[in-house]
């Protein structure tokens, strides 16, 4: 139920770009995904290209693999120039991914073996996520993505919090209302990588 651009049944699914020209023309196939798989790059105002998808499921060497490409292979302005990319959130499909991702990012030594040495991959993300649209929509699939926050996507309070209080004097009762309006936009998709995205 919903509207196509949030239930995924947009013809063509989520990573498909048929035209691959970037030009938005009124239909979902005439953009870029944000999560580009290879093979679908995106590219810079400078000619280098870039993907931020990968195929991989949950585990510490997949999480080095999407770290890299995310903090060095795509660490480059629009001119090309290094950038900084420090991710802290890591968003999951269901929950018991998220348990595998608080097991191999916060245990103090490698996790689910006999070795003592230290998990060098502890602490590198604060904020571990089960997102429930995903785990509607990819769960399946094992979805997750890595993303610096506040670079990647933006919420903004398009209208600020209204709170209105009133009280209806024929059943005695209180009533508490709030009103808003949240928006939201995809800034710059180098700041995130993604794995498991279905493509349809």
């Amino acid at each position: 139920s919903g509207h196509s651009i949030f239930n995924q049944t947009i013809s063509g699914g989520v990573l498909d770009d048929p035209s691959g020209d970037g030009v938005y023309t009124g239909t979902a196939s005439s953009v870029k995904p944000f999560i580009c798989l290879s093979g679908n790059e995106w590219t810079d105002p400078n000619g280098d290209t870039y993907y931020n998808g990968l195929s991989l499921d949950p585990s510490p060497e997949n999480f080095k693999t999407a770290y890299e490409l995310l903090t060095r292979t795509n660490a480059k302005t629009e001119s090309g120039a290094p950038a900084v990319i420090r991710p802290d959130v890591l968003v999951c499909a269901n929950t018991k991914d998220a348990l595998l991702w608080k097991q191999i990012l916060e245990s103090e030594k490698l996790a689910g073996t006999n070795l003592n040495d230290v998990n060098v991959l502890r602490n590198l993300i604060n904020n571990i996520i089960a997102n429930p649209f995903l785990n509607s929509a990819f769960a399946s699939a094992r979805a997750w993505a890595i993303m610096q926050s506040k670079k990647s996507i933006k919420i903004y309070h398009r209208v600020e919090p209204e709170f209105d209080f009133f009280e209806d004097k024929k059943s005695n009762t209180f009533y508490g209302r709030i009103r808003m309006r949240i928006g939201s936009n995809v800034v710059n998709v180098k700041y995130t990588v993604g794995s498991n995205f279905p493509t349809s």
